[in-house]
């Protein structure tokens, strides 16, 4: 499973913000909240066709939905906004699953990176639990340069493996006085676990 968080400060004024991330289309979300000053409210989470019915009803009715929609062949989109109060501060929290396919003798597991903005405390965190042992781990991003690669910090021992992304704010910028940010585009992780040579194990039992 996966957990992204975005956390939006407070600021002396009301204002609309948004919660937007790509998921693969073989992943299922399994849980979605905000946390507002302290408050949290869960989401529900629906079948899609049920889900866009009741969206269209809460957006116009005025009250906070989001959906999940089609982005292209391989990824959908989620979207929320919200209305924050001055002085107040909203955190958003989704929780998303999926099942990791091997391809050319490694797992792979892809996390799409759109900030739109520089972010103050940016962070992937990515931790694996393998009771074959881990064989392989590689970690890279379409984003990194030269000057980002080294903050690709990786450790791996017999069975774990953690894996992690902090760009500063000053990091991320595109040039030292840009408030554009380097971080668009996807972050690969790829592993594989250790392998039995053999053909198996055969179980008898009374006969059978």
């Amino acid at each position: 499973s996966a957990l992204l968080t975005l956390r939006f400060f407070k600021a002396n004024i009301s204002q609309e913000v948004s919660f937007e991330v790509e998921l693969p289309k073989t992943s299922f979300i399994t849980n979605f909240s905000m946390e507002i000053d302290g408050k949290t409210y869960t989401g529900v989470v629906k079948e899609k066709e049920k889900a866009k019915e009741q969206y269209q009803k809460a957006v116009s009715s005025g009250q906070t939905a989001g959906l999940v929609k089609a982005s292209g062949r391989k990824m959908e989109t989620f979207s929320v906004s919200v209305n924050v109060a001055a002085d107040s501060s909203v955190i958003f929290i989704l929780t998303h699953e999926e099942l990791l396919r091997r391809n050319f003798g490694k797992y792979e597991l892809m996390i799409r990176v759109k900030p739109k903005q520089l972010v103050q405390h940016f962070e992937i965190v990515a931790d694996i639990y393998e009771p074959q042992g881990i064989a392989f781990l590689d970690a890279y991003g379409t984003f990194i340069t030269n000057e980002l690669f080294p903050l690709v910090e990786k450790t791996v021992t017999e069975k774990k493996a953690h894996v992690s992304f902090s760009p500063t704010l000053d990091q991320q910028r595109k040039c030292t006085e840009c408030d554009g940010t380097l971080i668009d585009g996807d972050f690969f992780i790829k592993y594989d676990v250790n392998r039995a040579h053999d053909i198996g194990d055969i179980h008898s039992q009374s006969g059978y």
